[in-house]
């Protein structure tokens, strides 16, 4: 069964040094989910975990990935985090 990744960006008004909680929260797999790995398209370093905080030091519109494995598969979910 595939993942089905739903991650939200948690930012109301932000500007660009605001940080931004990311929430993977409604994601699922079958079989449990062993990882989460979030890249954040601007040249920083991403991060693990279930949720992630970000902040972007630049105005623009960036893309965040997010990355999900259960052991077996792995589905990766596309998002705009938005212009900041």
């Amino acid at each position: 069964e595939a993942l089905a990744a739903m991650e939200r960006a948690l930012a109301d008004g932000a500007n660009a040094a605001d940080e931004i909680v990311f929430d993977a929260g409604d994601s699922t797999a079958a079989a449990g989910i062993a990882s989460y790995q979030w890249e954040w398209g601007d040249g920083t370093h991403g991060a693990l975990g279930l949720t992630a905080r970000h902040r972007f030091t630049k105005a623009g519109t960036y893309i965040v990935r997010l990355t999900i494995t259960d052991g077996v598969y792995t589905n990766t979910a596309t998002t705009v985090a938005g212009e900041y």
